[in-house]
């Protein structure tokens, strides 16, 4: 699922530079926090409001939209968060789209057994009767593909 926020247009911790322990080191203009805070719960970074009301990007900021009525733009996030952060960056390298194809291809597959073949309950036991109940139901799939491919 994209970052809370991204479907309003906002800019979400992926759009911010994290140092290694996760605090924002700078917002995506360039303007770096004057005060940080890290304990166990939580992150919050404060950005300095003379250099957030200059910016281009104030109105899809959410420290400082959040932060209009504060005397400076603050905002909080987690550890969780910032691991979150992390996967999602990492999901958009190369590498990993080109492993991760194998395992998108297989999984709508897998699904419509589970789901349109009613694979997920079946009413015969032994692995003789499984596996020839799962070779059935998979060659009626493929049927059902082919003849849609020649629907059109």
């Amino acid at each position: 699922m994209p970052p809370k926020g991204t479907k309003q247009g906002q800019l979400t911790l992926e759009n911010f530079v994290l140092d290694e322990v996760g605090r924002i080191v700078a917002c995506p203009q360039g303007q770096a926090p004057v005060w940080t805070s890290v304990n166990e719960i939580k992150l919050a970074v404060r950005f300095a409001p003379r250099s957030c009301q200059a910016c281009p990007s104030m109105h899809i900021c959410p420290g400082a939209v959040s932060s209009q009525a504060q005397k400076d733009a603050r905002w909080q996030y987690t550890h969780a968060r910032v691991a979150q952060r992390q996967r999602r960056l990492a999901e958009q390298e190369l590498a990993f789209i080109a492993q991760y194809r194998w395992r998108a291809g297989i999984e709508a597959t897998m699904s419509r057994l589970k789901h349109q073949m009613h694979l997920a309950h079946l009413r015969v036991r032994g692995i003789a009767a499984v596996g020839y109940t799962v070779f059935l139901r998979a060659l009626d799939l493929n049927i059902w593909r082919v003849a849609a491919y020649q629907r059109g």
